[in-house]
């Protein structure tokens, strides 16, 4: 069989991993990894297996419950390459794309164009820039298993179908993402045995992902949640249902649908009430990337609904494309698109099939338009489709550079996004205040700061420090940090004295952080405020929000099990975001005010809290910690009637003193 459009086709792969590497590599204006990598590339580099006590020196945490099998595979075969990893794995991806349109389309076009709207949607440029190590490289291996499911229902072999089970099954245990592809082959397996088209060749690897997956359960896999249980239920619903429909020799499509329903109900059920018996150990990871299939999805999502609609009403497009692909990768789309709000990884699955959608009824459509006409109108159809397709794709990369340019969202952790793109100045406050330490390490060094920073700071600082806890627990960890935070000096000090002896750490060091606003008067006075200064509801005036340690206060003295009335006096607060600073004396006597007030006090200017009292905090030099750096973040500025005040982030570094208490 003759391939089509071989020269464009190849032009435009092509152009899908220039287009890539550009956006994920050569652009990229910071070069650290970001959101939840950190986590992963401290378990390839630093962590022990199966107990790791750097991430909790109090209770060492079982990685075998987190999603981290894939971690340990690059541990073994690439640990010194684990920073490009990432690029390896995007460039296959869009090659498995490119595969997987081609296979379908038979149209090497349609397999360039999938290619390049995957490689400049902003979500997959996200996922795959250089530093984003985590589970989700894995995927090439799971759009292998997706090919070969869809060759199995095209060619009907015995062989490839346990194959496509075999790698789907393996792929899931390496990344647990994959829940979602098996959610939707379990959809598009429900559908088509309703209507009767479903055959033994194309429900087999369901047999087989079954199979690996609870095998890989007996023999210890433990990443196990109630979306992994939710999705065998799906898989496993069609396959009972298919049995029902052959047993009974259902010909009614109504009489299919009743047994498919009871079957699905029946074992999802069943399966979920199993697993709430048992228990759903997996610890699900904690991103910090916000969802947002609007801007992720790019242009493929926008165009879903015209790729849907012409597929599922227009013979036109869909006569040539088999049925089985065809459903699979129209609910993968749908399908992920929404359990996105469940895993942001999922939207992954969603860019991938939505791009392989949109791009062939997008060629179809372009097709329309001819190319072989002579002349004026020949000219003026390449210039048109070449609008078309520079629209479609230019939109991508304009949103798939502000992605580069963005800087890691866990070193921002506290920063509000709209501040982003509105300061020019670098935000990677946390590496400058680490470096700090990098050079300062010794056998056990403590680093004791709220636990969402902790991914970043042990993937930054790597062998040697350890904390209380990360931001999926232990929760003995957060109740420790929390008791140390709000306690005053003496007790805190007394608190890491007893972890130094009990845990042989031999250094202990403090991360605190809040914004602060430098107050310049008309009278050229300046003072230094607690929290960011905002419009209050009066012209003219100021108020003040906290955001990052003296916010979390509240959380801090949940965990501790202590009385919120004894740090809050809610009255002080005239706002609602003012209630963190209302504090009472307690509060304002706690290790984690005074050593943000020592900090700001440290740059020469009167530091104060205006919702707590109108004077002057009265500022003690801390007696078992010492400052070792500062950061100031620039964030924006707000002016009142007199003054212009200048918002920064404060982070301050502490080493604590060795002493007895």
């Amino acid at each position: 069989m003759k391939v089509k459009n071989v020269v464009p086709g190849v032009v435009f792969l092509a152009l899908s991993l220039v287009s890539y590497f550009v956006l994920g590599f050569y652009i990229l204006k910071y070069g650290l990894p970001s959101d939840i990598s950190w986590f992963h590339i401290y378990v390839v580099k630093y962590a022990g297996y199966p107990l790791d006590r750097g991430l909790s020196v109090v209770a060492p945490v079982d990685l075998r419950y987190y999603d981290t099998l894939g971690d340990l595979l690059i541990r073994v075969l690439a640990q010194s390459s684990v920073d490009v990893v990432p690029l390896v794995a995007g460039a296959l991806t869009l090659a498995l794309v490119a595969a997987l349109s081609y296979f379908w389309s038979r149209d090497l076009l349609t397999a360039g164009l999938a290619a390049l709207l995957v490689a400049t949607t902003p979500g997959f440029v996200y996922w795959f820039k250089l530093g984003m190590f985590g589970p989700w490289n894995m995927i090439p291996l799971t759009l292998l298993g997706i090919l070969l499911l869809v060759a199995a229902s095209g060619t009907g072999s015995p062989l490839v179908g346990v194959l496509a089970g075999a790698v789907l099954g393996f792929s899931w245990l390496l990344n647990g993402s994959v829940w979602a592809v098996v959610a939707s082959y379990g959809i598009t397996a429900s559908i088509l045995v309703t209507a009767g088209k479903m055959g033994w060749r194309e429900l087999s690897p369901a047999q087989v992902i079954l199979v690996v997956f609870l095998v890989a359960v007996l023999l210890g896999y433990r990443f196990v949640t109630l979306w992994h249980v939710v999705a065998l239920g799906l898989l496993a619903g069609p396959l009972v249902g298919w049995c029902l429909v052959k047993r009974f020799s259902l010909n009614k499509a109504s009489s299919r649908l009743v047994a498919l329903v009871v079957s699905l109900v029946l074992v999802v059920v069943l399966s979920v009430l199993l697993s709430a018996s048992l228990g759903a150990p997996g610890v699900t990871g904690v991103y910090y990337k916000q969802y947002n299939p609007m801007f992720d999805l790019g242009a493929p999502g926008l165009l879903l609904a015209l790729g849907f609609l012409a597929l599922s009403r227009t013979a036109k497009y869909s006569g040539s494309v088999d049925l089985f692909a065809k459903v699979l990768l129209l609910s993968m789309s749908v399908t992920s698109l929404l359990l996105g709000y469940v895993d942001v990884i999922n939207e992954l699955y969603a860019i991938v099939a939505s791009s392989v959608v949109v791009a062939y009824v997008l060629t179809k459509v372009l097709h329309g338009i001819s190319v072989f006409e002579k002349g004026f109108g020949r000219a003026t159809s390449i210039l048109l489709v070449s609008l078309v397709l520079l629209s479609f794709v230019g939109s991508n990369v304009v949103s798939s550079t502000a992605v580069s340019w963005s800087p890691p969202s866990i070193v921002s952790l506290d920063i509000p996004l709209t501040y982003i793109n509105r300061t020019a100045v670098d935000l990677s406050g946390l590496p400058s205040l680490l470096s700090a330490l990098s050079n300062a390490s010794s056998n056990r060094t403590l680093v004791v700061a709220y636990w969402g920073y902790t991914y970043y700071v042990l993937g930054y600082l790597g062998e040697g420090y350890t904390a209380l806890a990360g931001p999926s627990g232990p929760v003995e960890g957060w109740r420790l940090t929390s008791w140390i935070m709000v306690s005053d000096e003496a007790t805190s000090a007394g608190i890491l004295r007893r972890l130094t002896m009990a845990y042989n750490i031999s250094r202990v060091y403090v991360i605190v952080g809040e914004a602060i606003s430098i107050e310049n008067t008309v009278y050229g006075t300046k003072q230094v405020h607690f929290g960011r200064a905002i419009p209050a509801g009066r012209i003219g005036t100021v108020t003040y929000q906290p955001l990052g340690d003296v916010a979390r206060i509240p959380v801090y003295v949940a965990l501790a099990n202590q009385s919120i009335t004894d740090f809050i006096d809610y009255g002080k607060a005239t706002y609602f975001v003012n209630v963190p600073l209302a504090w009472t004396s307690r509060a304002a006597s706690s290790l984690v005010v005074e050593l943000l007030a020592y900090a700001a006090h440290s740059m020469g200017y009167p530091t104060l809290n205006d919702i707590y009292q109108p004077q002057e905090l009265s500022v003690k030099t801390p007696m078992f910690f010492r400052l070792v750096n500062t950061t100031l973040i620039p964030l924006d500025t707000a002016t009142s009637t007199s003054a212009t005040f200048y918002n920064y982030y404060l982070l301050a570094l502490y080493e604590f003193r060795e002493v007895t208490v």
